[in-house]
């Protein structure tokens, strides 16, 4: 799908060769999907184009060091998601206009392929019982949230609108899952809704007046992060309860962008991103009530937050 930093988002295979061609410069990115659960903070997966080729899966520690390289792939991988156990990760690939899911040791080593379809599969995410993972593509012709098992088999959608349903997370529970939802309008304008593994009973959190996405469940079940689109057309970080209420805005910047908002396995702090037009894109982290903010991971480089891990 498209970056943040050319909001509104539009049909991923729609935009899929955009990504190839100017996601270095213009520092485009497609979106973790998290997967994170109680426990104590472990390494931070992220994407970045530091290393050789396009955008690759790197970790770091919490204190932004100890930089390892999972993938060395020629072409751009993302959205990586940690299993519970912390053992396995999830990524997608990108080839032209076709994305798939694939799945490797938490040391970049036996990567396996889930997804051969020739539609654009992202946003991958485990289940807290490491059975499940759920996954956004276009094969409807719309985005649409689907699972399937962990091997790859019996996939299957969950919403069957005739708008977009992207970036899928899990609640702890494995029961229920936060989505970005799409409205006709001709500019963006989405809402973060819940609903079952099954579909049933979706329930809005937010309005429909502004464009919303990027849900982020905290480990303890409690919070919702997101992105809202401020007035000049750049995304600030938001906070709510599960249910919706107490919201919380987070981060208020004149220029910047902020996104991809990842809680850390015990709840306490959130991993973003921030950048501005014309510059690379950094890794910040904060405590869940916006205080200590600070960069984690700088430099010229584009870096996107993934997921953070529970430690084994």
């Amino acid at each position: 799908m498209v970056g943040v930093a050319t909001r509104p988002r539009f049909a991923l295979a729609a935009v899929a060769a955009v990504l190839l061609t100017f996601v270095a410069s213009l520092g485009l990115h497609v979106r973790r999907a998290s997967g994170t659960f109680a426990g104590h903070n472990g390494r931070i997966a992220f994407q970045t184009d530091r290393g050789e080729g396009d955008a690759q899966i790197f970790t770091m520690n919490t204190g932004g060091g100890g930089l390892q390289q999972l993938t060395h792939a020629s072409t751009y991988l993302g959205d990586a998601a940690y299993s519970r156990g912390a053992n396995r990760v999830l990524f997608y690939e990108l080839v032209g206009g076709t994305g798939d899911i694939f799945v490797m040791d938490s040391n970049g080593h036996h990567q396996k392929q889930l997804t051969d379809d020739p539609a654009y599969d992202s946003q991958p995410s485990f289940s807290p019982d490491g059975r499940q993972i759920l996954f956004d593509s276009d094969r409807t012709g719309h985005d649409q949230v689907f699972i399937m098992r962990a091997d790859g088999s019996h996939e299957r959608p969950i919403t069957h609108d005739s708008r977009d349903n992207d970036d899928p997370v899990f609640f702890p529970s494995g029961h229920r899952i936060a989505i970005t939802a799409y409205y006709p309008s001709p500019s963006c304008k989405s809402a973060i809704v819940t609903m079952k593994l099954d579909g049933t009973h979706r329930h809005r959190l937010t309005d429909k007046a502004h464009c919303q996405y990027y849900p982020d469940v905290s480990p303890n079940g409690k919070l919702i992060a997101f992105s809202r689109d401020n007035s000049k057309g750049n995304p600030d970080l938001f906070r709510m309860r599960a249910d919706g209420t107490h919201l919380h805005r987070l981060t208020e910047t004149s220029s910047g962008r902020e996104f991809d908002a990842t809680f850390s396995p015990d709840s306490k702090k959130i991993a973003y991103d921030r950048g501005a037009s014309g510059s690379d894109y950094d890794i910040r982290v904060m405590t869940a009530t916006d205080e200590h903010d600070h960069v984690l991971l700088g430099g010229s480089s584009n870096d996107y937050v993934s997921d953070w891990a529970r430690r084994p």
